[in-house]
């Protein structure tokens, strides 16, 4: 019987069967363990809801500018606690508002100004931020802004006359 030369580490059909049917075994035990010893579960959604947290900040007014702005209304958002950063604001359908202008009195001719870029905005304390909203808007508004490390928001609904008046924020 002849033998044939084979070079190093060369493996035999048997072998190569033996090695094809461990690895078969490992893959199928690795996917026992996945199955019925629970493997990596499924990854939770981030959610606006599981992302922030409610804060009730008396330092927010919210009325109506008596502005229109493209036949829609002009709201004013004034803030009296501390400056916020990271500024968005949603409608109650959870819709992004346009904002007009952020500043501590507003400009001559409201109803001209272009929209201000994309959020998120900072809004310094004792400013307004002018926005604009559907013509319903007897449902609350969002606000989000960040403190620190977290993101907090409150909800909003537009008060028939300013909480502080517009004419002393200018002063």
């Amino acid at each position: 019987m002849k033998r044939r030369f084979r070079a190093s580490g060369a493996m035999t059909p048997r072998q190569r069967r033996l090695v094809r049917m461990a690895w078969g075994l490992w893959g199928a035990s690795v996917l026992v363990f996945f199955i019925w010893i629970g493997g990596p579960g499924p990854t939770p959604k981030a959610s606006l809801a599981t992302a922030v947290t409610r804060s009730d900040n008396p330092g927010l007014h919210l009325w109506n500018s008596g502005v229109d702005w493209h036949q829609r209304p002009v709201f004013q958002l004034q803030d009296s606690g501390p400056a916020l950063t990271r500024v968005n604001l949603y409608s109650w359908a959870n819709h992004p508002l346009t904002v007009l202008y952020v500043g501590p009195v507003p400009p001559s001719d409201l109803s001209a100004c272009a929209p201000l870029g994309d959020p998120p905005y900072t809004l310094p304390s004792g400013d307004s931020l002018w926005f604009v909203a559907d013509a319903d808007i007897g449902n609350p508004i969002t606000v989000t802004w960040q403190d620190g490390s977290q993101t907090l928001y409150t909800t909003l609904t537009p008060t028939e006359s300013p909480a502080v008046s517009p004419t002393a924020q200018g002063a």
